[in-house]
């Protein structure tokens, strides 16, 4: 006699990455309101995703649901925070996440908080309101948006482009909060 223990998920036949290239600016703005509620909820919960792009963004019934919570940490739970030999404190540090998406206080082992996710965010809204046709043109434009150089994007969104900037100001603690993001929605 042998116990096994079961866990039934939603299934999600798409994730954002997957269809992004299909949806109409509307849409886009729908699916990026609906992220924002979510990293809300989760953030409310003293949660840090740390690797959200949108591979990790699932669809379904066309209703967004984060997923991919390998990289999370639960600031409630000190136990559970990472703690280098050179930092006692419990502060978060260090690299996680995905490069492309992840801020610069990340890749540089800095201190860092919730709004880290507030960065990927930044450049999730980039991505989707960009058509790009290639990886390697994607990895250009979005590098020249994190090194605030022109990109295509501001001719076309030039709002957009102004508000996505902010989502990936330098310091995070200039970066607005989800709550604060979903007052300017």
């Amino acid at each position: 006699y042998t116990n096994y223990l079961f866990i039934q998920m939603e299934y999600a036949a798409f994730n954002l990455k997957d269809i992004q290239s299909n949806l109409t600016y509307y849409q886009k703005k729908d699916y990026f309101k609906q992220i924002v509620l979510g990293l809300n909820e989760i953030h409310k919960k003293n949660i840090i995703h740390r690797d959200l792009k949108p591979s990790n963004i699932l669809i379904v019934n066309k209703k967004i649901k984060i997923g991919d919570f390998g990289l999370s940490r639960d600031l409630n739970e000190k136990k559970n925070l990472p703690i280098p030999l050179n930092n006692l404190t419990g502060d978060l540090t260090g690299e996680m996440g995905t490069n492309l998406y992840s801020s610069p206080e990340q890749l540089g082992g800095e201190k860092y908080d919730y709004k880290t996710d507030i960065y990927s965010l930044g450049i999730i809204m980039f991505e989707l309101l960009n058509n790009f046709n290639t990886e390697m043109e994607k990895h250009i434009e979005i590098n020249k948006l994190k090194n605030n150089q022109d990109v295509e994007l501001g001719k076309k969104y030039p709002d957009e482009l102004k508000f996505i900037k902010m989502l990936i100001h330098k310091q995070f603690e200039k970066r607005p909060s989800t709550q604060k993001i979903l007052e300017l929605l």
